[in-house]
């Protein structure tokens, strides 16, 4: 679910499918870092969301608030609340939700520079709007 690098969210049933298949947690943290799973990371899924090496907990919490904090804000705040609104309602439902997100991610300001940054090839610069 690479959509969040290009400031929007999944759409397509993407929000509704991936938490139902992999858990809340873990979908959130792949929709929110636009990741992609290796064969090791998916036969864990379910278990934990991360580990790490004793000793390593602060940096590896640092680390990860840094790629989320790299991400574009109103991509991120729309997928959370999309998958809290969303979590436990029919599929039919919970499209529907999606669909009021993908509207609001889509016309962002977040979006537009999203994919012009894609599109030129270059790092986006979140506005946070």
């Amino acid at each position: 679910m690479p959509e969040v690098n290009l400031g929007i969210i999944p759409g397509g049933g993407g929000t509704q499918r991936l938490p139902r298949a992999v858990g809340y947690s873990k979908a959130l943290e792949l929709m929110m870092t636009g990741e992609y799973l290796d064969a090791d990371e998916a036969a864990r899924i379910g278990l934990v969301t991360r580990a790490c090496d004793e000793g390593k907990t602060l940096a590896e919490a640092q680390a990860f608030a840094a790629q989320l904090a790299a991400q574009a804000p109103v991509a991120l705040a729309l997928l959370k609340q999309c998958l809290r609104d969303s979590i436990g309602k029919s599929h039919a439902a919970g499209f529907e939700i999606e669909k009021q997100y993908c509207k609001q991610a889509v016309l962002s300001a977040d979006a537009r520079e999203g994919i012009a940054a894609f599109v030129e090839k270059r790092k986006a610069s979140w506005t946070g709007k």
